[in-house]
């Protein structure tokens, strides 16, 4: 088998370069080579390696979380500041969890609190259990965080950054054989094969997609230590529409394998938040306001809101994404504190 990937890829002497084999996969235009027999050898292979026990298998993992808070002490403040308080909700696995509102702050503090890496400027409190078990430090293994900021080694391929992560961060009893399989899958799965053996620092593509590229190989260099639960902070920002749509088709993919996805987004619209199940809202003083389905089209969301403000809901003056927002007082436009206390609201 290893003989087999490392012949994916043949070197030219007379032209100085590498030649892709058939199971190369998808040409930069997006074409199969071979009239489509890379695509149909791909799914082949994928279920040839779970017939023989191949591939790596996801542990399931369900997260829970009750009354978590935060506060903040620095140096010069006699109290410390609350960054969020009496958060609540869940996370199955192929489920899409969505944190939104907030101030600058809570969303990402939350998100790495969730992910046990609390600032140390701090104190958290609360339950935090993974699989209904306290978390221990084996739960470090089972997750992953994608950074917002992509920062890769420029003199490595994109292939050879992901076999270093999977070396360093994969179990020991892993064969070398079933991680290199692992790591193909991750490449295909993040359409990453065209450029994996492209040196990351060179990475430039003529449709503009270099930067949704860097975004793929921060989330694939995660994959690559095969976590349960993956945590994203802000995966869409600096995206375009193509840049989104193509970042949240391959969390879809990530999630229906088995896998939890956390993700903090600012100012998504409807479109966005129909890839994700549930949804988790937090007021500009990092208070919950929300935390359940999102439904088509935004369609749970909007119903709850509507039921506590009692407002007809005009869908010709903003869309449902916006209405929330600008309803909390934390949507784009600057609006007045919000009559109602949805936070008192929300638990009864």
């Amino acid at each position: 088998m290893e003989r087999e990937f490392q012949s994916l890829e043949s070197y030219n002497e007379k032209t100085n370069s590498f030649e892709a084999s058939q199971y190369s996969g998808r040409q930069r235009d997006g074409n199969i080579r071979d009239n489509g027999r890379v695509e149909e050898w791909i799914e082949q292979f994928k279920v040839d390696t779970e017939k023989n026990g191949l591939g790596i298998s996801v542990e399931p993992i369900t997260l829970l979380f009750e009354d978590l808070s935060f506060m903040r002490y620095d140096e010069d403040m006699k109290e410390g500041t609350s960054i969020f308080s009496n958060i609540m909700g869940y996370a199955r696995p192929r489920n899409m969890l969505a944190l939104m509102g907030g101030s600058k702050g809570s969303k990402s503090t939350l998100l790495k609190c969730l992910a046990g890496r609390a600032p140390s400027m701090g104190s958290l409190e609360g339950s935090l259990q993974a699989k209904c078990w306290d978390k221990v430090p084996a739960y470090s293994r089972l997750i992953s965080y994608v950074e917002k900021l992509d920062a890769h080694q420029p003199y490595l391929s994109v292939r050879e950054t992901l076999h270093f992560s999977a070396a360093l961060r994969l179990s020991q009893t892993i064969s070398s054989v079933n991680r290199h399989i692992h790591v193909e899958l991750v490449l295909d799965q993040l359409d990453l094969l065209p450029y994996s053996n492209q040196l990351v620092g060179s990475l430039r593509d003529a449709t503009g997609k270099t930067f949704e590229i860097a975004k793929k190989i921060t989330i694939a260099v995660e994959l690559a230590a095969n976590p349960s639960i993956l945590f994203l902070e802000e995966p869409l920002s600096g995206l375009d529409s193509r840049g989104t749509a193509s970042i949240l088709n391959v969390l879809s993919q990530v999630s229906n394998s088995g896998r939890v996805i956390i993700a903090t987004l600012a100012h998504p619209n409807a479109r966005t938040l129909d890839f994700f199940d549930l949804a988790l809202i937090l007021t500009h003083e990092g208070q919950q306001v929300y935390f359940g389905p999102i439904g088509p089209d935004c369609s749970d969301l909007l119903g709850y809101f509507l039921s506590v403000t009692k407002v007809p809901y005009d869908s010709m003056r903003a869309s449902p994404v916006g209405f929330v927002m600008a309803t909390l007082g934390v949507g784009i436009k600057k609006r007045a504190t919000p009559p109602i206390n949805f936070a008192g609201a929300y638990p009864s």
